[in-house]
């Protein structure tokens, strides 16, 4: 919610304010695309990258060394979330590249009916520490299937919040919106 929310909200909200309709279900039509471009894009990404993994066959001290990298990852994240995180520490984490964030949000106001799919879709390659971390253990398994169902269940796990979230969003109407 924290990385994509205010994307799949604002992204909602154009394409309501263009396409839009009066009834609740209508409503929701680009909550629903964008978190089924999120569910698509981290099944066949996550299984290229179990692919990937696979063909560079990383050795178990590789492996173990992503899979620390990865917890330490998971740890300063969790510490940023909870305002902990010393400065330092805050410099050192990765940042998207401002012309990639520029041009995400550039396409959150183009007029296709599809484009809050595609930005469902991008929310993949978003500095989110859980998924980066999850992306780095896919390198690890080697498996198409395997890393496919581990980042699909990932994105249907966040998928009712973020349904939640559209939903609250689009429904409720002043103080209580």
């Amino acid at each position: 919610i924290a990385v994509v929310g205010g994307l799949l909200l604002s992204s909602a909200a154009k394409f309501n304010e263009r396409y839009g309709s009066m009834r609740p279900i209508a409503r929701m039509r680009p909550v629903v695309l964008f978190v089924l471009g999120r569910i698509a894009s981290y099944t066949l990404l996550g299984g290229l990258l179990g692919v990937i993994g696979g063909i560079l066959t990383p050795s178990p001290f590789v492996t173990a060394l992503i899979t620390i990298i990865a917890a330490v990852y998971m740890l300063v994240m969790g510490l940023e979330m909870l305002h902990i995180a010393p400065a330092w520490l805050k410099k050192m984490m990765p940042r998207m590249p401002k012309r990639l964030s520029h041009r995400i949000m550039d396409a959150e106001g183009k007029e296709h009916p599809m484009t809050p799919f595609a930005l469902g879709a991008a929310t993949f390659f978003l500095p989110c520490g859980f998924t980066q971390a999850l992306q780095l253990y896919a390198l690890t398994t080697g498996s198409f299937v395997t890393c496919a169902a581990m980042l699909l269940a990932f994105a249907l796990g966040t998928a009712p919040a973020l349904l939640a979230l559209g939903y609250a969003s689009s429904s409720l109407r002043g103080k209580a919106g």
